[in-house]
């Protein structure tokens, strides 16, 4: 995976860590980022911040916006399973899509590398035994 080329149309081709940037600026473009400031505004409020507690409620705000963030990804998950019920596989297939955008968006919203991190924790994966953790579908 690494380094792997991703073809965006015949004339140029995107490695997983530039589409990871490029769905970044799109869902920037788009407005979904544009409140991340006035939310840290408003806990820092909401929590009646003095100067020393301004940190602690920075942090908050931050594990709060993660939290809603990550709740974007399950609200897709939650459409990818409609799509399953209603054996839609066209909308399935952009639903599954969704959900990997909304998870490079938070990757890319938080400095994390997510290609690298796909790639050490296949490693990981390979090294466990069948059905690791004892859960099942």
């Amino acid at each position: 995976m690494a380094n792997k080329e991703i073809t965006v149309n015949a004339r140029h081709q995107l490695t997983f860590t530039e589409l990871q940037h490029q769905v970044w600026e799109t869902v920037d473009k788009n407005g979904f980022h544009e409140d991340d400031d006035k939310i840290k505004a408003a806990y820092m409020i909401e929590c009646d911040c003095i100067p020393d507690d301004v940190n602690d409620c920075l942090v908050f705000a931050s594990r709060t916006r993660i939290m809603e963030r990550l709740m974007m990804v399950v609200s897709e998950v939650g459409e990818a399973c409609d799509a399953v019920r209603a054996n839609d596989v066209t909308n399935l297939a952009e639903e599954l899509a969704d959900i990997v955008m909304r998870v490079m968006d938070c990757a890319q919203q938080w400095g994390i590398d997510l290609e690298s991190e796909i790639i050490k924790k296949d490693k990981i994966n390979q090294g466990r035994g069948h059905m690791h953790g004892g859960k099942s579908c």
